[in-house]
């Protein structure tokens, strides 16, 4: 193997090791089942802003969250994986863009 074929070799395994990473960080902000989330405050109300649950299902703009007052379905533009952190649909979006092949 020539030593400019081995130092591509590596320069792509580097690189894929950064995308992967990257894509698995972005994860810690998406709200999948069984993740913990905070409702977020929506500028119009408070209601239960600042509550946290557990993610019982998900789909494109919808969660599922058991409470300890029962489940409740909210929009993932009102939670989020941290206290007043990024929202989980934006998370969700740059997740999604991130594992894109391009």
């Amino acid at each position: 193997m020539t030593d400019n074929f081995r130092k591509l070799i590596e320069g792509a395994q580097a690189l894929e090791t950064r995308l992967r990473q990257d894509y698995e960080d972005s994860l810690d902000h998406v709200a999948l089942p069984g993740t913990r989330v905070w409702v977020l405050h929506d500028g119009r109300r408070g209601w239960m802003h600042g509550e946290s649950g557990t993610v019982v299902s998900t789909d494109e703009d919808w969660a599922w969250v058991n409470f300890p007052s029962g489940i409740k379905r909210f929009m993932l533009k009102r939670l989020s994986r941290a206290p007043d952190g990024m929202d989980c649909w934006t998370a969700a979006l740059k997740s999604a863009l991130k594992a894109a092949p391009f």
